[in-house]
């Protein structure tokens, strides 16, 4: 039976194979490849990236018992993350190859895709704080869901990890990142140094983000179990 996990771990696999055969594209290991091809598989290593980039958030929400986590907010702010993530894995590794000497412009242009992901983002996790602390959510399983969520809400922004979701996720993750990549979609010439912090940046906020939604929306249930 397909299962969020199942779906998952199959799209894990299918996107490293797709990714092996597009670096290969890549490297020019595949000449004999006619362009249309490499344009499928191309096409087909985004839309397995999406499912991977979909499936957690995906799976939390399902997890009805978690009243944080049942809302449509969480997938999209977790897909949304995954790709500015992924944007500062490219902008990183250009600049530790060498290959941002090469593509100025295009990298410049990834960085101002990268900045309106940010602002999404941003917006996403507003909506997604907001309903919480309106107390606005799905049809749970469990007794007491009100009060669970409110619990949850109030322990994301103002509990003992507090100092995480908003320096390590809002700030460092979401405000730092959106200021330099402004900076570098309006340079003209490589800047190494920009481009390592911001992509640093971006990942250490998505590893803030994960660790913080997860820990709030399970803190609380435990807090009433026991």
């Amino acid at each position: 039976a397909l299962s969020h996990v199942a779906v998952g771990a199959w799209s894990l696999v299918v996107c490293a194979a797709l990714a092996v055969l597009a670096g290969l594209a890549w490297a020019g290991l595949a000449r004999r490849w006619r362009f249309a091809a490499v344009r499928v598989l191309q096409a087909a290593l985004a839309l397995a990236a999406l499912v991977v980039m979909l499936y957690t958030g995906l799976l939390l929400q399902s997890l009805n018992a978690v009243p944080l986590w049942a809302t449509p907010w969480l997938p999209a702010l977790f897909v949304l993350s995954s790709l500015s993530c992924g944007m500062a894995l490219v902008l990183a590794a250009a600049q530790l190859t060498g290959a941002a000497f090469a593509f100025v412009t295009v990298l410049g242009r990834l960085a101002a895709v990268d900045a309106a992901v940010v602002v999404l983002e941003a917006l996403v996790l507003a909506a997604f704080v907001g309903t919480a602390l309106a107390g606005i959510g799905g049809d749970f399983l469990v007794d007491r869901t009100a009060e669970a969520l409110a619990a949850s809400a109030e322990a994301l922004v103002a509990g003992e990890a507090a100092w995480l979701f908003w320096g390590g996720f809002v700030l460092a993750g979401l405000a730092v990142p959106f200021a330099l990549d402004v900076a570098l979609a309006r340079l003209r010439r490589p800047r190494p140094a920009l481009a390592l912090v911001a992509a640093a940046c971006v990942l250490a906020g998505g590893l803030a983000m994960r660790f913080c939604v997860v820990e709030a929306g399970m803190h609380p249930l435990l807090a009433m179990a026991s």
